[in-house]
């Protein structure tokens, strides 16, 4: 099944072709929001919608178009990418032997009709060492990263447990989207 992803993303590209999609990228050109973590769902889902609706303006949406966005949430703040590395290693700390949520909104246009969901899973960190932090920093994995970690990358050692879908902490929820899919009819 072909579909158009609003993403340059690398972690939502494999997903997507590991599922069985045949992609077409479509980078979006829309300035996200930020937000407070009470409204983490809200920021999350504004700027999926955002994303998912500027691509369909430019492509249109015969094929099903979307668009993501996901943070990390810890201490009732959100955690975006990090700055540097500095950044990277307070978040790292922050993260460390405690738990978090990554939150990802997710909009799939299709024919007419758009549809939203906010997927969420809580992860749980190890007690991280300080050279753990620093040697993970210094492979730049992190620096590009959501809470400044990579789940699918490097930084798998620092994960205790999570609950929820592993593919949301990657970046894309595949059983939300799998579920959004069949809700738009998708190729009845």
């Amino acid at each position: 099944m072909k579909i158009v992803l609003a993403s340059q993303s690398p972690r939502r590209q494999h997903l997507l072709r590991a599922a069985g999609f045949n992609l077409e990228i479509h980078p979006a050109d829309f300035a996200e929001i930020g937000g407070s973590a009470k409204d983490a769902g809200e920021v999350v889902a504004f700027n999926s919608r955002g994303k998912c609706l500027e691509v369909v303006q430019r492509v249109g949406d015969e094929v099903p178009v979307l668009g993501a966005d996901t943070v990390v949430v810890i201490d009732g703040m959100i955690i975006g990418k990090p700055k540097d590395a500095d950044d990277a290693k307070r978040t790292l700390h922050r993260l460390s032997d405690r738990g978090h949520e990554v939150l990802t909104g997710i909009t799939i246009a299709y024919r007419g009709r758009v549809l939203t969901k906010v997927a969420v899973t809580r992860v749980f960190f190890k007690k991280l060492s300080d050279g753990e932090i620093d040697d993970y920093v210094a492979t730049g994995e992190p620096l590009d990263k959501a809470g400044s970690y990579g789940i699918q990358d490097g930084a798998g050692f620092m994960i205790d447990h999570f609950e929820g879908n592993h593919d949301n902490v990657v970046g894309l929820d595949m059983q939300t989207v799998f579920g959004m899919l069949e809700e738009l009819r998708v190729g009845d």
